[in-house]
């Protein structure tokens, strides 16, 4: 019998459940007084919120994911920034295999070999183990060959082969698509130096593999890929990193690799097919930075708190709302949030998460760089119809802007603090135009007495067209800054709060 895509995202969430769920039991139960049910505990603490009759289950994986995430200071000692956010990730997957959305075989791979880290972080190597299985039975079914194993003798290429290209064939006809994107997770993951060295390579000098908008080392990128795809790993001196080498190898892949010394019109000549740059895209306003953007300089994106606002234009649609989608706010927000939604025509029926939700300027510009920016670091939305909400809490489509009078004083600006105080977060950097409630409201909230260095991103000097320039601007500031690029747009100046 063939096993579809769905069978294995099946398979594999049974298995994170069996092995995720005695860690998460053993943290939890000693975190309660001795013989309390902590489930039942976490379920009463606010049953209107998810509805009467309901029962958690430590055999449902999104209930696992949502404890781990959301109860995340009793298991920071126990797992990496890095590895609770695997669990985040993994909790959009568990969403979309819930409500039966389909899964491509890149989709498939990624949510398996994310699965497979949550579990080896948490001592379930046995499940790893299973699930390393289905994911090397997607790599299967994408080259249409049997999956080598670890101890597999593999022919290197001579020296006298190093200059010239063997394709996606030959010595490596065993690297897929997804060992490219899972090394570059690795990458990401490990950060470039420590990645460099732990697999003995170095900076490239002249190709970059460009992902999601930011770019990698290709040649160390390949390498570290044919050692996921066959167990096996490959010097830097065995192949070459040039377009007869591993640029030309990951071009076939479909991947862009852009030559730093080429002139702009040939870098887009090195695109690959999939990835050609559209005509039809405005190209991003570059410039020196302003001197009050380089004090983000210093400032670890990751390690703080980003604060966003909505925007009006909105993708409309998702899924129903699963019990555990209402995260854990205060419940003076929840009433408030259900005051201002019944004004608002609100589909709260169906819901996305909010950092998908939202479709306008800034997030058409900032959206790669605010992908990784939710999975791996800590965003908030300041929403007119739901007030703050976090990057990847399910909302669902309303029609409101954002009115500080319709919520309760103060609650806006100590929902913020208390945000950043959760995720431990010492600095604040938030992206608004200047002149919007949004930005009152970050001005008016007391980041200084509440011992926090909160920084406001805004946008000066734009004399036309602002209400479509601005955010765009901003959301190229926000990629500038997450990917640690010194490429800020005109008029990007940062305040201090």
């Amino acid at each position: 019998m063939v096993m579809t895509n769905r069978d294995r995202i099946d398979r594999g969430m049974g298995y994170l459940a069996s092995g995720l769920g005695p860690f998460v039991n053993r943290r939890m139960a000693a975190a309660f007084p001795e013989g309390a049910d902590w489930v039942k505990i976490l379920a009463a603490r606010n049953p209107s919120r998810y509805g009467t009759g309901y029962q958690y289950s430590l055999s449902d994986p999104r209930f696992l994911l949502w404890v781990v995430t959301e109860e995340w200071r009793l298991f920071k000692d126990q797992l990496s920034r890095v590895e609770q956010g695997f669990a985040t990730e993994l909790r959009d997957a568990g969403n979309r295999w819930a409500h039966g959305d389909p899964f491509s075989d890149e989709d498939t791979y990624r949510t398996l070999d994310t699965i497979e880290r949550l579990l080896a972080a948490v001592g379930a190597a046995e499940r790893a183990s299973r699930v390393r299985h289905l994911r090397l039975d997607v790599q299967r079914q994408e080259t249409g060959a049997a999956a080598p194993s670890a101890e597999a003798e593999v022919v290197r290429p001579g020296r006298a082969e190093q200059g010239r290209s063997r394709g996606t064939t030959g010595f490596w006809s065993d690297v897929g698509r997804a060992d490219v994107v899972r090394a570059i997770e690795e990458y990401e993951r490990l950060g470039q130096e420590r990645f460099l060295a732990e697999y003995g390579f170095g900076r490239a000098t002249a190709y970059l593999l460009i992902y999601r908008g930011r770019s990698y080392d290709s040649k160390a990128i390949l390498g570290v890929a044919y050692r996921f795809a066959t167990g096996v790993q490959v010097g830097p001196h065995e192949f070459s990193g040039g377009i007869d080498g591993a640029a030309g190898v990951l071009r076939k892949l479909g991947f862009e690799v852009r030559d730093t010394r080429a002139s702009a019109g040939q870098r887009a000549d090195m695109a690959s097919p999939r990835t050609q740059v559209r005509r039809d895209v405005p190209v991003p306003a570059r410039s020196v930075p302003q001197p009050s953007a380089g004090s983000l300089d210093k400032v670890a994106a990751e390690r703080s708190l980003l604060v966003l606002t909505c925007s009006s234009r909105k993708e409309r649609g998702g899924q129903p709302p699963y019990p555990t989608d209402d995260l854990a706010w205060p419940e003076d927000l929840q009433n408030a949030r259900r005051r201002v939604l019944a004004t608002a025509q609100a589909d709260t029926a169906h819901v996305l998460p909010a950092w998908r939700r939202y479709t306008g300027a800034f997030y058409q510009h900032a959206r790669p760089a605010l992908a990784d920016a939710v999975a791996a670091g800590h965003v908030v939305i300041i929403s007119g119809g739901y007030g703050i909400v976090r990057g990847d809490e399910p909302i669902g489509w309303y029609d409101k802007v954002l009115q500080l009078a319709d919520w309760p004083a103060g609650l806006l600006e100590s929902t913020l603090i208390s945000e950043a105080q959760r995720c431990g977060a010492q600095t604040v950097v938030a992206f608004a135009s200047a002149t919007t409630d949004y930005a009152k409201l970050l001005r008016r909230t007391r980041w200084q007495q509440a011992g926090i260095d909160a920084r406001l991103v805004t946008i000066t000097g734009v004399t036309s067209g602002a209400i479509s320039e601005v955010p765009r601007r901003l959301g190229q500031a926000f990629s500038a800054f997450w990917n640690r690029q010194n490429n800020y747009p005109p008029g990007t100046t940062v305040e201090v709060l």
